[in-house]
């Protein structure tokens, strides 16, 4: 069956059209207001409530002084043809409770949301970690879609996902922007 090259030039069309469809100028935005984002939750301590492995509920955040820096790059693939990457360089804190409220029974984290979200104690580990997250089109937003193997490696598995489970509307934000 011979298929004329009307249709197969509308079909190709057709099938590039989307990746295309978004403004380079309006994923760089999505890409700023993603960027403005994590620097509000740094300035603002902003936290977010997650689950403990172990059970309960713990507030976690990123420390003061904690430095991001956002990229757009054009990449040579017709189907995610940008790859937005944030980068996040800096200590986490969490308020868990500490060792020796652990030694003497208590368990490491809140038995509810409420109690964890009223706690204002927060400790560090005092290590620094070195993140890059990636964010790619999908539909009309740019949204976090994947981390790199240092972010992994580093702990990041558990902060990616407890990010991507967060429900306040600050962490919201730096999960997608919509494109304008």
């Amino acid at each position: 069956m011979r298929i004329p090259a009307l249709e197969i030039v509308a079909l190709t069309f057709s099938f590039v059209l989307p990746a295309s469809a978004q403004s380079e100028a309006s994923i760089a935005d999505a890409m700023r207001t993603i960027g403005a984002a994590w620097n509000r939750i740094v300035q603002n301590g902003e936290t977010f409530v997650a689950k403990c492995e172990r059970g309960g509920f713990a507030g976690f955040r990123l420390a003061p002084g904690t430095s991001i820096r956002i990229d757009l790059q054009k990449t040579n693939s017709v189907l995610s043809p940008y790859l937005g990457i944030v980068a996040i360089v800096g200590e986490f804190e969490e308020n868990t409770r500490d060792l020796q409220e652990q030694a003497a029974g208590k368990d490491r984290c809140y038995p509810s949301v409420a109690e964890a979200q009223s706690i204002s104690r927060f400790w560090g580990n005092s290590m620094t970690y070195s993140f890059v997250l990636n964010y790619q089109v999908n539909g009309l937003n740019l949204q976090l879609t994947n981390a790199d193997f240092r972010f992994m490696n580093n702990g990041g598995n558990d902060l990616f996902r407890r990010v991507n489970e967060a429900t306040d509307a600050d962490w919201n934000a730096v999960l997608s922007a919509p494109l304008h």
